[in-house]
Order: C-alpha cells, then sequence, then structure tokens
C-alpha cells in the first residue's frame, strides 16, 4: 500500500490517535469497524486486535489492500494502480478514489454507485486525496 495513501487515511480517520473510539463502533488509528477486523482477520487467518496501535494500522492497511485487489480485479483488469496520475480528477471512476471510498463506505455501497456510473464524490475521497497531497501530518 502506498504510504502515503495509509498516512492520510490515519490523519483523517483519528488524527493518529491511537485509542479513540467513534460511535459508530471505530476505533484506533485507522478507526476499524468490529465487522472490518473480523473480516480482514478471517480473510487472512490472523488474529490483528484493533485496541493494539500497530495491529490497527496493519487491519487498516490490509483492508486497502483488498479493497485494492476486490475492485482491481473486479472492474480493472487485474490492475491495481493506485497512482493519482490515474485518476483525472478527485472524484473521477478511478481505482484509488474506489479504494478510498471503500474504506469510508464499504466496497458494496461504491460498487453499486460505481455500476450506475455515479461519480464517487464525496468529501471523504476529497478529503483523503487532499491529505495526499500535502498534510499537516507530514510535520510530525
Amino acid at each position: 500500500m502506498p504510504a502515503d495513501l495509509v498516512r492520510a487515511v490515519a490523519w483523517h480517520e483519528s488524527g493518529w490517535t491511537s485509542n479513540i473510539e467513534n460511535c459508530d463502533g471505530g476505533y484506533g488509528l485507522m478507526q476499524v469497524m468490529p465487522d472490518t477486523e473480523s473480516f480482514i482477520n478471517g480473510r487472512f487467518e490472523k488474529s490483528y486486535d484493533s485496541a493494539n496501535y500497530r495491529e490497527n494500522a496493519i487491519l487498516g492497511a490490509n483492508y486497502l489492500a483488498w479493497l485494492t485487489k476486490y475492485f482491481g480485479e473486479k472492474y480493472f483488469g487485474e490492475k491495481y494502480n493506485l497512482s493519482t496520475s490515474k485518476c483525472k480528477t478527485d472524484t473521477s471512476l478511478c481505482l484509488l478514489n474506489l479504494v478510498i471510498a471503500g474504506y469510508n463506505m464499504g466496497h458494496v455501497s461504491v460498487e453499486e454507485a460505481y455500476l450506475d456510473k455515479q461519480l464517487i464524490a464525496t468529501d471523504y475521497v476529497v478529503d483523503i486525496r487532499a491529505n495526499m497531497r500535502s498534510c499537516y501530518c507530514d510535520r510530525y
């Protein structure tokens, strides 16, 4: 996974706060949801604990990797390039934007929008892409 993507997601999700819990159930650095933790652990036969900040980061990065593989195989001819150069805009239907949106909305919601040829123009995608370009988090 591109480090700038993981860093931007973690910054947006938690401001790099490792013990933050959201009212929706997201926890830690990457705001990993309980169902996502179970899915990733089951998928990769691991037992990562989202309460451990290192393992939380691994869970989040593995989920981004799974989304890349899922969308890349299904819609991009088994191409997995997350380069920003593959996206015309922050809202175009490119792999990077689908992966970012999937992290926030889940792959099913993103897939439905993609199949309807709708732009994935969420504030979340725009914010993550902006943080990938230039982020206050780079000062740490």
